[in-house]
């Protein structure tokens, strides 16, 4: 049947091709596992490199830009971190600057890894052109941030859209205003809980946003250990992220719900063996 909707089939990020056709887009979201930290950042490319996934993943972000400084911190940030400060003070111990990303883009690069970011305002968005990033991704709390995703979209570089939070309406409006912009769109299905629940991952979910959407689709997989990602495969996911750091018992809102090096090592194994497994549809 017709759609439509005229997503591009065949994405390039990099050297790397993204398509029903190509192995899975392996993402190793660092986000920020570096705890604020440089050198923990190189220690997490190091890793993302021996656990041979494509493409390693930090967030960009100032706490001034995009948090009150009353706001409370979400109820799984203070279950995993065991205190009660602000969002904003939380975040802004979490920051990297722009020189710093960009050292880490070169250094990714160097080790034959694609450097992503997710800018959260405006002003990180432009600092991270200025490094001339190849790809974004822009996080589920942002799903609907149209001015943000506008600009974003008008790069023409490929987005990696995460619609964690949104329920189809959401996702229709968005969708209808991004697609006439930029067609180098992934769909992601998430849900937004750190650590997921094997009951509320709805990993059919994924299904019913490429039939809807004509669109490549792909998995935000926040369960525990290797979890959920590998039984996405075979439902059609081209892309996938999965958060991981050097410790689980290093302080701060997300080592908790992270793989640590040896379990990233397995995650990508198992989703080269579910694309081995499932082979071609020849008889």
């Amino acid at each position: 049947k017709m759609s439509k909707y005229n997503f591009s089939k065949s994405i390039s990020i990099e050297k790397k091709i993204v398509s029903n056709e190509t192995p899975c887009f392996i993402i190793g979201e660092a986000g920020v596992n570096h705890n604020g930290n440089f050198d923990n950042a190189i220690k997490l490319i190091d890793i993302a490199v021996a656990s041979g996934v494509d493409a390693v993943k930090f967030q960009h972000f100032s706490a001034d830009e995009i948090i009150l400084k009353s706001v409370e911190m979400a109820d799984y940030q203070k279950a995993n971190l065991g205190t009660k400060n602000s969002q904003h003070s939380m975040l802004q111990k979490l920051e990297l600057n722009i020189e710093q990303l960009k050292a880490l883009k070169d250094y990714t690069e160097s080790k034959g890894l694609i450097f992503i970011c997710t800018p959260f305002d405006v002003k990180s968005f432009r600092e991270l052109e200025s490094i001339d990033v190849s790809c974004y991704k822009v996080s589920s709390s942002d799903f609907t941030n149209l001015e943000i995703l506008k600009m974003i979209a008008e790069t023409n570089k490929p987005i990696i859209l995460s619609s964690g939070m949104s329920n189809l309406d959401e996702i229709d409006q968005v969708i209808d205003f991004l697609e006439p912009i930029n067609k180098n769109i992934i769909l992601l299905h998430c849900t937004t809980n750190y650590p997921t629940q094997p009951s509320e991952v709805n990993l059919l979910t994924m299904k019913t946003l490429a039939d809807r959407y004509y669109i490549q689709v792909g998995f935000s997989d926040h369960t525990e250990s290797v979890g959920a990602s590998p039984y996405s495969i075979g439902l059609g996911a081209n892309l996938v992220e999965k958060h991981f750091t050097i410790d689980k018992t290093m302080e701060g809102p997300d080592h908790v719900a992270s793989l640590d090096p040896l379990e990233l090592k397995a995650f990508v194994e198992s989703i080269k063996y579910a694309e081995q497994i499932l082979g071609t549809n020849d008889k």
